[in-house]
């Protein structure tokens, strides 16, 4: 893996914004796994992120690919109106972040990569979102999901059981939901959060213009977090050390086959044109 310039992170680092940390780490997640994907570009491809952020993912992957062309789409809340220094270097870069919604984007241009890294679970209909996809994509263009499967009875942003359903379990957790939402100020998360299910998605896809390949090493990278990332770690202690027991009673390969494929409990999904 090639490293991104530690100037990036550094402009990050020296800017104040709200949950700074937290995009940080995600960035830094999102490149592990994006990276490669655009080390396989051609010059002059053209890349989407949808739910961009900062935009600091983007900075950092174009370090490594200068010869891609980036755009985001973001549809920028408050918190964003300290980062001139990272924005003023996305502009030098020639990198564009668009103001809007994916709903909103209008636009005809094609991308040979788009990704999402934790957002597909909180867009309001990834049903839609999939007939965008068709849309945008090159021929050959591959769109990258990476988010949580709710096939698997368990809410990781808020850290609770799901019962039955988000709506009963909205009632029975109502005051933990909002008790996180005032301590990390993050309101409405819940309310952004759309449950979806891996075993959905690929009966969305088998009746739609899209193939969908599931990549199953995400569930096990995950696991080997745990043991080096202290703050994963503490925010998933429960269902980590559910993911350590079951890597270590050798039961990891079951995730690959069948049914049990569907109870991943991370989702890393390859859309692609069928042909």
């Amino acid at each position: 893996m090639i490293p991104p310039s530690i100037d990036i992170l550094e402009i990050v680092a020296q800017s104040d914004f709200e949950n700074k940390d937290t995009w940080i780490n995600e960035a830094k997640f999102g490149f592990e796994y994006i990276q490669s994907y655009c080390e396989e570009l051609n010059q002059g491809a053209a890349v989407l992120e949808v739910g961009c952020g900062s935009g600091i993912l983007m900075a950092m992957l174009s370090e490594v690919r200068a010869s891609v062309g980036f755009e985001g789409i973001e549809p920028f809340g408050h918190g964003f109106e300290n980062l001139t220094e990272l924005t003023s270097f996305l502009k030098k870069k020639g990198m564009a972040i668009h103001n809007v919604g994916y709903e909103d984007y209008v636009s005809d241009a094609k991308y040979d990569l788009i990704y999402l890294i934790n957002v597909f679970e909180h867009l309001d209909s990834w049903q839609q979102f999939l007939e965008f996809v068709e849309r945008h994509l090159t021929d050959n263009g591959v769109c990258v999901v990476l988010c949580p499967n709710y096939n698997v009875p368990y809410e990781s942003h808020f850290r609770i059981p799901i019962l039955i359903n988000k709506r009963i379990t909205g009632k029975v957790f109502a005051q933990s939901i909002v008790a996180f939402e005032d301590e990390n100020n993050c309101h409405g998360l819940w309310n952004s959060l759309n449950f979806v299910k891996m075993s959905d998605v690929k009966k969305r896809t088998r009746d739609s213009r899209l193939s969908l390949t599931i990549n199953d090493k995400i569930v096990e990278d995950l696991i080997d977090r745990i043991a080096t990332d202290d703050e994963f770690r503490k925010r998933q202690r429960v269902v980590g050390y559910i993911g350590v027991a079951i890597k270590k009673l050798g039961l990891l390969r079951l995730f690959k086959f069948g049914p049990f494929q569907n109870l991943q409990p991370y989702m890393m999904m390859e859309l692609r044109l069928a042909r």
